[in-house]
């Protein structure tokens, strides 16, 4: 479809029956007369997903690009280096694309060879996902529909490449992903995309449904990581130091402030409130949503804060550290 060469990139590491329905789904796409190559970086699966790659056939260009177990960011550099397509489109293993998706990405880079841009990842309609995972999802969709709505437009914090595409050629001279992040490499990556001379896109219609399969653990670690991932930006240079302080010193209700605030450095407080968010998560009853989803908030942002202190160093005089930082970016300013 059209003369834009495209190039679908999926990273994955042990999901060998979500890729394969992935797959699968990308050969109706083809069928329908979509043209593109397809390289999964397989980032050293145990799990059998190289024999099923081997043995899977479909209309398109299919590439396996296996290497030893390094991360998502190794695996899409290593897929961005070996592509031949003009435009990257990254999807994650766990995605369904949904009619019009590969569509909505190659209109808008027809028309602008600078874009970047991110589709909705929703969740399917008829699958019951656990707390966490419902939490995770209403955060996204609430930001989607600021975009849809005009009132925000996204940015360089948005660029989550479960559905996203940009030009290759603005990827490789933006450096890749820096693979010292094992979370928020992709808006990290967008950072330097921004400095390139990137811009930004949401395409409403570009959408993916999103089946995640994360454990709770793996979500609490996903979260600590997050605030790991941001001390790093900061110490890359980017301007991510402002809006962290602004957030907890100057946005955030105090009431979202309260739980982090008193167990970050505290681990005997922090099991308390762990302890009383598994029983919350076990609640089922009138406002059982409601419930499920505060408990999520309150323990993502307690996790993510810990990170954060644990990665700066400085305990429980983050907090402290945080207010003479907005003090001192406000003056400036």
């Amino acid at each position: 479809m059209g003369d834009l060469t495209t190039s679908i990139i999926v990273p994955t590491y042990n999901r060998r029956s979500r890729l394969q329905r992935l797959l699968m789904r990308l050969d109706e796409l083809h069928a329908g007369g979509h043209d593109f190559e397809v390289l999964v970086a397989d980032d050293g699966s145990t799990d059998g997903t190289g024999e099923m790659l081997r043995g899977l056939h479909v209309g398109y260009s299919l590439r396996l690009l296996p290497a030893e177990h390094a991360g998502p960011c190794a695996a899409r550099n290593r897929a961005m280096q070996a592509a031949s397509g003009e435009l990257l489109l990254f999807l994650d293993d766990d995605v369904w694309p949904c009619a019009g998706l590969i569509e909505r990405h190659l209109e808008l880079h027809r028309r602008d060879p600078w874009a970047a841009a991110i589709g909705p990842m929703v969740p399917p309609r008829d699958l019951r996902l656990a707390p966490w995972l419902r939490w995770e999802a209403a955060m996204l969709q609430r930001q989607y529909e600021l975009f849809a709505s005009d009132y925000a437009a996204p940015t360089q914090l948005h660029f989550y490449t479960g559905n996203a595409s940009l030009r290759r050629a603005h990827a490789l001279a933006a450096g890749g992903f820096d693979e010292r992040f094992t979370r928020q490499e992709d808006v990290e990556f967008a950072y330097r995309l921004l400095a390139h001379g990137v811009r930004f896109y949401f395409l409403p219609d570009a959408k993916a449904e999103h089946e995640p399969d994360r454990t709770l653990d793996g979500w609490l670690h996903m979260a600590y990581q997050y605030g790991r991932a941001a001390v790093l930006m900061q110490r890359k240079g980017h301007p991510y130091g402002r809006a962290i302080a602004y957030l907890e010193t100057h946005s955030r209700h105090p009431l979202n402030r309260l739980p982090p605030h008193w167990c970050v450095g505290h681990p005997a407080r922090s099991r308390v409130v762990m302890t009383i968010f598994r029983a919350a998560l076990r609640y089922r009853g009138p406002a059982q949503d409601r419930l499920h989803r505060a408990a999520c908030s309150v323990v993502y942002n307690v996790q993510y804060w810990q990170g954060f202190a644990d990665e700066t160093g400085l305990g429980t005089k983050l907090w402290d550290e945080l207010a003479t930082q907005w003090r001192a970016l406000a003056q400036s300013a």
